[in-house]
């Protein structure tokens, strides 16, 4: 990938848009505009977005997370508040066009530097992972609602998963795939 303008490693969001099993290039600068590369499979050139975000008001670079909420193997546009509320864009055209979801998708969980959203379970739809100090992971798992149903709730009770040990900064915390099962570990 060649360099980019006002390219910085913090702003790099590497996702899938398009649902071809190929990871895309997504860069979210501090104004809160969202650029994308489509991988091609080669190694250059990616075919070029430009600005993929919805008109939004207010939302910078960091508050910009790529996950699937809906299991439909698209990278979905987040908008994750200092709070820990979000608001989701589903991705309905390979990363050209984004549609507002719930508004209240996740509204109550936790401050947003201890969110992480990730598919924890494998299903397909992004979780709630939320890191403490001390290592210790609690999960609130995505039920499938996306505020389609209001008598509904978009998440189950987090629970925690790793109780953790004391000491541990939760900005020290990783979460990955290593074997491939398509649920998220602790490392």
């Amino acid at each position: 990938m060649p360099a980019q303008r006002n390219g910085r490693q913090d702003k790099v969001i590497l996702a899938g848009l398009n649902s071809d099993g190929l990871t895309d290039y997504i860069l979210a600068d501090d104004d809160g505009s969202v650029r994308a590369r489509i991988n091609n499979g080669i190694p250059l050139p990616f075919t070029e977005l430009g600005k993929i975000n919805p008109s939004w008001q207010s939302v910078t670079g960091s508050m910009v997370r790529m996950a699937g909420v809906d299991s439909d193997g698209r990278a979905d546009m987040i908008a994750l508040y200092s709070d820990g509320a979000a608001k989701v864009w589903k991705n309905m055209d390979d990363g050209r066009t984004f549609k507002a979801l719930d508004a209240n998708w996740a509204t109550w969980l936790e401050v947003r530097e201890k969110i992480r959203i990730e598919d924890a379970d494998g299903d397909g739809y992004a979780d709630y992972v939320i890191l403490y100090s001390g290592d210790a992971v609690k999960w609130a798992r995505n039920t499938h609602n996306n505020g389609k149903d209001s008598s509904k709730g978009n998440w189950e009770e987090p629970v925690t998963i790793a109780p953790g040990l004391s000491g541990v900064p939760p900005d020290t915390t990783r979460l990955h795939d290593p074997n491939g099962d398509s649920k998220v570990e602790k490392g």
